[in-house]
């Protein structure tokens, strides 16, 4: 059976092991606010690029809105400028009828 040798603990040596330990957790701790900070900028990037996209679809979505809108009064106006003829072809038919009738009776 081999011997294990006892090394000695003094406070130096305990010191010394703490302060590599503290070392290395120190680091990690770096590590991970690397990828936090790395991890924020991408983030950061990706919510410009949704808005962008957001922004870009609704604007594309309200140009369909307005042409149709624009096509729909457009029809509107041609009716009613439809309508107005018929109305005043209408109310021209009326007076001539009068004026036929007025006529005839005498």
């Amino acid at each position: 059976m081999k011997k294990i040798k006892k090394i000695k603990m003094t406070l130096d040596r305990l010191g010394a092991i703490i302060q590599r330990d503290y070392s290395k957790l120190d680091q990690r701790v770096r590590n991970v606010e690397g990828q936090i900070a790395s991890v924020k900028t991408e983030i950061g990037g990706m919510k410009t690029e949704i808005v962008t996209e957001i922004s870009k679809n609704t604007i594309q979505s309200n140009d369909k809105v307005i042409t149709k809108l624009d096509a729909m009064m457009k029809e509107d106006a041609a009716h009613t400028l439809s309508h107005k003829r018929i109305n005043d072809t209408l109310l021209d038919h009326e007076s001539r009828l009068k004026k036929v009738e007025t006529s005839s009776m005498r």
